[in-house]
Formats: structure tokens, C-alpha cells, sequence
């Protein structure tokens, strides 16, 4: 008889259980990767010709519901590297790990001598043009720690009252077979200008306008809860006042929060060809009349300008006689949106085909165009250079696909 009522006991103490361990969530960290700031450009003359560093303060914030951990261990000081674990907190106070997010390398250096986290941020020199990468950074990684209040006024849920990792991660010891660093919750890390690889070289790099761009996270391999701030750049003019054998002059032109570059205020809309307004005018004829004029004649031919089209359907569509004028045109909006904007029967429309990512919209649209190799827009255009992304688009009239093309 005891053994029959035991049963359902411990029935009711898993239910108890279970619950609890089933609602635990994921606290994770959210990077927030700040503007590029304090730029300074100083000379090299550690070789035979003298180079020129264009340097900048660098820093990311920890703006989520839970710290950013990283735990480096290895099994013995013959190995020269850590393997880096990030440690995730859970909502019922558990700790959850997430294998192999990178490695950690003691780095001797002239400013410090301590253990990197490798690759946790990234530095660029992108050309505004066409986005080429004219410099990348000489950074070696980063030793992770609250070095300052993101906002002494307020305090994020689950921001500590007092810095956590204040450790200097282990420094003057080579020895360790172990190690922890992070970032808090309102909390953020910062390198100075020129520390230890905070700059880019542009030794002979052509007068222009170029991005500096700062990446936090660029991998992807530290699981956050929001990827979208991990850029920030500057838009900043590169020029050489006396001459490629003395220390050029940069401006800063504009500031890009959270983003790869900026979207010019001016940006024209592509060009619309001729094929792509003949695909689409029939999504646009369809929307109007309300089904999909099938086995009708769609042609369409340029007015006014390069922007739009004038397209006409004309056929039989279940006995009745079709014969219709519609204007077609490209609008592209401050956000990067593409639309396709239509005129027929005097109701206007328009389709969403898609946002562009950050790095295919630049600050003037005479120097940068969009590409996207995808039939139905046929190589749209801005601006008098291509700039290829292949397979950027799978599907312009359902926005972007999972796939958008490395740069």
C-alpha cells in the first residue's frame, strides 16, 4: 500500500520542478558598439619610410538583460592559448555555457602586458565609393572590463551597483591556466586612441571620403540579444595638404549610430529598366484588378525621366477585353526601403521589395550605386558604378532572403 501512494508523490513533486526549469530564459548581453572618437593621426617612423596611423578611441557597451562572460581555461601552459566559453546567465539563476566563442592569447605589448580576448572588436577603412576595404585594424584583442558607467543618472534591470570585472585579466601572469573577464549590464569597455593597435594605416591611401567603421562581435559567434548595434561609423575625409610624405588631414564629415555607413539625405532612386518594369507591372495590375492578369500582353516603355515607366496591359481575361496605361517608378526612402510605386485607374500603390543593408547606401548619390543581381531589377543602378552584391536579394517582392553577400 505505501509503494501506491509514493507514485503519485513524486509525480507531483516533478510537476513542482519542471516548471520552474522550463520557464528559465536566456539573460543575455547586448553589445553596443559606440561611434569611433578622439581621432588623431601620428607618424611612424619605426621603419625606413615614414607611416601614418589614423588613430581613435574605441568602445562598446553592455546594454542587455544580462553580463557578457567570457571563460578562457586551458589544460596546461604548453598550450598557447585559451579556449574562450561565454557563460550565460538564466532568469532562475543558473549558468548556461555556450562552448568555443573564440581564444584568448597573452599579448606582450609596450602599453601593457596582459590576456587578450581575440577578435572581439574590429576596425575598418572603407572607401564611400564602392565600400572597399582600404585599411583594416592592427588590433590584437581586448582584455574585457567595466571601465565605466554607461549612465551614472539611471540604471538598467540588472545593472550592479558597483563594477564587477575590474581585473586587468591576468596580468604579468603567463601562467594561468585559467580566466574570466566580461563586461556588466550598463557597464562598457573603452581603448584610447592609438593603444595598442587602436588605429588604421593609411600610409599612401588616396585623398577621399572613406567610412572608419567600428564592428563589435563581427563573427557573431557570442550570442546577444540584438546584433543590429554592433557597427558604428564615421563618414570622414581623408586629405594629403602637404603632399603623400607628410601626415594627411581627416575630417570627420558625419556620424553613423549603429550602423556600417549613412544613407545620403539626397539619394536618387535606380534607375528602372525596361525588364524589371514589365515583371513587376503585373504584380501592380494585379493588386488593382484583383487577379493575376495571366496570358496578357504587358509592355512598357520610358517617360519623363530614367525613373519611371509607362507600361500597358492589353488582352482577353475571361471574355472581357482588357486595355490599361499604368505608371511604374522606383522610391527609395531615407530608411534604405526600395519600393515600387505604381499609378492606375488614378489609385496610387506601392510594393515593398526590400531593405538594403547599411553598407549599400553611401552619403552622396553620385558615388555609390545599388546591385542587386536578381532578375526582376535587372542590375538596379545608382549612380555611374556598379557595385555587385550577388544574391543580395533572393526575393525583391518579399524583401530581403537569409543570404545578403559579404562585402
Amino acid at each position: 500500500m505505501p509503494p501506491a501512494r509514493l507514485v503519485p508523490l513524486v509525480t507531483i513533486g516533478l510537476a513542482l520542478v519542471m516548471p520552474s526549469a522550463a520557464l528559465a530564459r536566456d539573460l543575455l548581453p547586448d553589445l553596443d558598439q559606440e561611434l569611433p572618437r578622439n581621432l588623431q593621426v601620428t607618424t611612424d617612423r619605426s621603419g625606413a619610410i615614414p607611416g601614418f596611423h589614423l588613430g581613435f578611441e574605441s568602445a562598446v557597451d553592455n546594454r542587455g538583460a544580462g553580463p557578457l562572460v567570457i571563460s578562457g581555461h586551458r589544460d596546461s601552459q604548453d598550450q598557447p592559448e585559451m579556449v574562450a566559453d561565454q557563460a550565460i546567465q538564466q532568469s532562475d539563476g543558473t549558468t548556461r555555457t555556450v562552448p568555443d566563442v573564440g581564444r584568448m592569447r597573452y599579448v606582450y605589448s609596450e602599453d601593457h602586458d596582459h590576456w587578450h580576448y581575440l577578435g572581439f572588436d574590429h576596425y575598418e577603412l572603407r572607401k564611400a565609393g564602392d565600400y572597399e576595404l582600404f585599411a583594416p585594424d592592427q588590433k590584437t584583442g581586448f582584455c574585457l572590463g567595466d571601465r565605466y558607467d554607461t549612465d551614472t543618472t539611471s540604471q538598467l534591470p540588472g545593472e550592479p551597483a558597483q563594477a564587477s570585472y575590474t581585473g586587468y585579466c591576468g596580468r604579468t601572469h603567463t601562467e594561468l591556466l585559467s580566466l574570466v573577464e566580461g563586461i556588466s549590464v550598463g557597464y562598457g569597455d573603452v581603448y584610447f586612441a592609438n593603444l595598442e593597435g587602436q588605429f588604421v594605416d593609411v600610409t599612401g591611401v588616396p585623398a577621399g571620403q572613406y567610412y572608419l567603421v567600428h564592428r563589435a562581435n563581427a563573427d557573431r559567434k557570442l550570442l546577444e540579444s540584438d546584433y543590429s548595434n554592433d557597427a558604428a561609423a564615421l563618414l570622414v575625409e581623408l586629405s594629403w595638404p602637404d603632399g603623400t610624405s607628410a601626415a594627411p588631414a581627416v575630417k570627420a564629415l558625419r556620424s553613423c549610430p549603429a550602423s556600417d555607413s549613412c544613407p545620403g539625405p539626397n539619394q536618387r532612386p535606380p534607375v528602372i529598366t525596361r525588364g524589371a518594369a514589365e515583371r513587376y507591372a503585373k504584380k501592380a495590375f494585379g493588386r488593382v484588378l484583383g487577379f493575376k492578369p495571366s496570358g496578357l500582353k504587358v509592355a512598357c516603355i520610358r517617360v519623363r525621366s530614367q525613373f519611371s515607366r509607362a507600361c500597358t496591359l492589353r488582352g482577353v481575361h475571361r471574355g472581357r477585353l482588357y486595355d490599361l496605361r499604368e505608371v511604374l517608378w522606383y522610391e527609395r526612402w531615407k530608411s534604405g526601403l526600395l519600393y515600387l510605386g505604381y499609378l492606375l485607374r488614378g489609385k496610387r500603390g506601392r510594393i515593398l521589395l526590400g531593405k538594403a543593408p547599411a553598407s549599400a547606401a553611401v552619403a552622396e548619390p553620385s558615388q555609390r550605386l545599388v546591385a542587386f543581381d536578381d532578375p526582376p531589377l535587372d542590375g538596379v543602378r545608382v549612380g555611374p558604378v556598379v557595385h555587385e552584391v550577388p544574391r543580395l536579394v533572393r526575393d525583391p517582392l518579399r524583401g530581403l532572403g537569409p543570404r545578403v553577400a559579404a562585402q
